[in-house]
């Protein structure tokens, strides 16, 4: 076996090729994730952010406060109770998560070329075998109930 595991290497190579392609939209892949989960899930609460993006609350404060700065999200005080923001994306932000998606999409297509549709299915089964494998109460993957 090679020092690193393959599961690694592939890892560190998707992430290599993220970094690389959303660069070329100015963007982190952590503040990707960011725009796909409230792109699908408007009005999230920062909380509740925080949580599915398995980051703590201070560093998504942070990366909050520098994308609204940028533009790509806006905050608004929840109706029901006033110590809550509620987040969404603005027109830019969305727009930008759909450069992005493309993006990550060529890259989902480098990655799965060459298999036949009942191997992707299979693998995919075989993915989410290993993802419950290692999910535990402490360790949860948020993004599969978000995404």
């Amino acid at each position: 076996m090679d020092s690193l595991p393959l599961l690694t290497q592939i890892a560190r190579l998707r992430a290599q090729l993220a970094h690389r392609a959303l660069a070329t939209l100015s963007l982190h892949p952590s503040q990707f994730h960011l725009l796909a989960v409230l792109y699908k899930n408007p009005q999230m609460h920062q909380a509740e952010l925080a949580k599915t993006l398995m980051i703590k609350p201070p560093s998504l404060t942070v990366m909050l406060q520098r994308m609204s700065k940028n533009g790509l999200l806006k905050r608004t005080v929840d109706s029901q109770d006033k110590r809550i923001l509620r987040l969404s994306l603005t027109a830019e932000g969305e727009q930008l998560f759909l450069q992005a998606k493309h993006l990550f999409a060529d890259i989902e297509r480098q990655t799965l070329a060459g298999f036949n549709q009942e191997e992707l299915e299979l693998l995919n089964r075989q993915l989410i075998h290993i993802r419950e494998n290692l999910q535990t109460k402490e360790a949860v993957c948020q993004w599969s109930s978000h995404m």
